[in-house]
């Protein structure tokens, strides 16, 4: 089963999409983008890498496009060349 990652401040929005993934991939849930990339972190340490990431663009704090960009410049950071780190990313507004 795939692992899915949905980052959304808004709960219901979350709920939703899980369930609605709930046959095709397991899914973690961030609230926020500081979350988010605690969750990405400790999966990529782990081995446990994420199929696809669904950000919302519009947080508080820390927003989708940050989180993304932080997470780009950690993979290159260790070498993973662009295209070949977090497989798949995809907006939700």
């Amino acid at each position: 089963m795939q692992k899915f990652l949905i980052v959304d401040d808004e709960s219901v929005n979350c709920r939703l999409l899980k369930e609605f993934l709930a046959e095709r991939a397991c899914c973690d849930i961030a609230y926020s983008g500081k979350d988010a990339l605690k969750l990405y972190t400790t999966a990529w340490e782990t081995g446990n890498d994420y199929d696809l990431m669904l950000l919302d663009i519009s947080m508080p704090e820390m927003d989708g496009l940050e989180v993304l960009d932080r997470i780009r410049r950690s993979e290159e950071s260790r070498g993973i060349k662009l295209g070949t780190g977090l497989p798949n990313y995809s907006y939700c507004s």
